[in-house]
Parts: structure tokens; C-alpha cells; sequence
């Protein structure tokens, strides 16, 4: 049973992994599970069996989300863009109350409320700042690009608060990682593009490893000082997620169902139950 629900909060997150503006780790952080797949992936060598079942049942949800969940996100995000990105605000949302009560402790520190203050501005900053550059495409990407797009979709996985799509769409790409997603369910097309996912493979194992041992470094070193961070973060990147989703006009019957939607995201990372790994990833 525990796999089981491994494996529908790792279908969340694969998902939210693909949805423009939306944080997969930051979904990952709401569902009780970060913390844990950060620790088992930086010692996955030091006790493979302890993390195994762990990694293999989060993992597969993910895969599984990313393969059959890009062609049904291309069709939402083209007919239904509003609900569904409420949906997923509304899914990010619902994990603030109980992560905040993790950390609260400390609030009465300055410093840790400058810290999220900082870092949430930090997000409004860069959202504002940065330009969208020139699309790739398959037959004009280089295998450079790719390498450095692997490096990024996995520090964008990692660190919460930051969305990779986002950043995918600032930088032309965001068209190519989905076609590169959706060609996984075929055994054909990968063969036919194998040139184009060993760069960005190589480069998604480099930093799975990189990034996962740094966070998980500040997590043991700075813990309360990493999570307001992270909070901060959070915060931020819904805030601008809300922002650039009304910047479009809707009808009165799509924003009622996609205010129900919303409120249907919050509940349902509410009433989701903490995996029962938690004992198991004390050190």
C-alpha cells in the first residue's frame, strides 16, 4: 500500500514536472517526500537496499507521468488552460500549512523571515527580468544545448520553488523537452533521436547526483536557514504562477470551474497520507 501511494504522489509530480510554472520539488516538498528522496539519493551507494524500494516506487510514478502525462498536458494547456493550472496551484498550496507548521519554531527569528522575504522577491525579480529567446527544435539543437538542458532539468527538479518549464520557456526549449518526453513511449523514435537523449541523459545523471548531495548537504548543515529559503521560493514562484496565468482572458463558466478545481487541489494534498517511509529515512 505504501508503494502504492509512492507511486500516485510520484504521477503528481511527474506531472507538475511538465505544466509550465509549475515546481515539481516544490509538489514533492508538499507531499512530505523531498527531504527523503534528497537523502536517498545522495547515499543511495551507502545503503542501496534502504533507499531501493523507496526510489523505485517514487520513480516509476514519475516516469510513468512523464511518458503518457505530455501528450494529455499538451491538449489541456491548449483547451483547459485555466483550470488546469489552478488545479496544480491549488495542489502547490495545500502543502504551505503543514510545511510551514515544520519549521515554525523558528519564526521568531529575523533573520530566518528576512531569509524567505529575500529569496521570495528573488523569484518576482528574475520572473520580471528575463526574455523569451528563439524556439529549438530536434534538428537544430546541439548536443551541448542538450547536455546543459539534462544539467538543468535536473537542478530544476531538485530545487524547490524553481520551475523548470518556466525556465525551459524562457530559454526557446520548452517544445523540444516535451517532444523529447512524449517520444519516451516509443521504442521507434527514440531509436530514431538515441543521438539527442545521450547528452541530455548524461547530463541528467550528472546533476541528479550534483545537485541532490548539495541540497542535501544544506539540509544537514543549515536546516531551518535552507527551508525558509525555501519557503521563500515557494511562495514566490505560485505568486508569479498566478499572476501570469490571469493574464488571459476566460469566460465566467471557466473561472467557477476553475475556482473548483483550485480548491480541489488544495484538498486533495491535504488529505493525501505521509508515506510510512519516514521512520525508515532517520539517520
Amino acid at each position: 500500500m505504501d508503494c502504492i501511494i509512492l507511486i500516485v504522489k510520484g504521477f503528481v509530480i511527474g506531472i507538475a514536472k511538465i505544466i509550465p510554472g509549475v515546481s515539481g520539488a516544490l509538489l514533492a516538498i508538499t507531499l512530505g517526500l523531498y527531504e527523503k528522496a534528497m537523502d536517498a539519493i545522495a547515499h543511495f551507494w551507502k545503503r542501496p537496499k534502504r533507499y531501493l524500494s523507496f526510489l523505485l516506487c517514487l520513480g516509476f510514478g514519475i516516469v510513468l507521468a512523464i511518458i503518457f502525462g505530455s501528450h494529455v498536458i499538451k491538449f489541456l494547456l491548449h483547451f483547459w488552460y485555466l483550470p488546469t493550472m489552478l488545479f496544480f496551484i491549488g495542489l502547490m498550496a495545500g502543502g504551505f500549512p503543514s510545511f510551514y507548521r515544520d519549521i515554525s519554531c523558528k519564526t521568531s527569528q529575523k533573520k530566518y523571515i528576512f531569509i524567505t522575504l529575500l529569496f521570495f522577491l528573488l523569484v518576482l525579480l528574475l520572473s520580471f527580468r528575463f526574455r523569451s529567446i528563439p524556439e529549438k527544435t530536434l534538428e537544430n539543437v546541439s548536443w551541448v544545448w542538450l547536455f546543459f538542458m539534462g544539467l538543468l532539468e535536473m537542478a530544476t527538479t531538485i530545487i524547490p520553488g524553481i520551475s523548470g518549464t518556466a525556465i525551459f520557456m524562457l530559454l526557446g526549449s520548452y517544445s523540444l523537452m516535451l517532444e523529447l518526453f512524449s517520444m519516451l513511449g516509443s521504442i521507434s523514435l527514440m531509436g530514431q533521436y538515441l543521438s539527442l537523449y545521450i547528452p541530455f541523459g548524461i547530463g541528467i545523471v550528472l546533476g541528479l547526483f550534483l545537485v541532490a548531495k548539495g541540497m542535501n548537504y544544506l539540509f544537514r548543515r543549515h536546516y531551518y536557514g535552507s527551508h525558509f529559503a525555501i519557503l521563500g521560493l515557494s511562495l514566490g514562484s505560485v505568486m508569479v504562477l498566478f499572476i501570469q496565468t490571469l493574464q488571459r482572458n476566460y469566460s465566467v463558466g471557466e473561472i467557477l470551474v476553475s475556482l473548483v478545481l483550485l480548491i480541489l487541489g488544495y484538498r486533495i494534498t491535504r488529505l493525501l497520507p505521509e508515506s510510512d517511509h519516514n521512520e525508515n529515512f532517520n539517520s
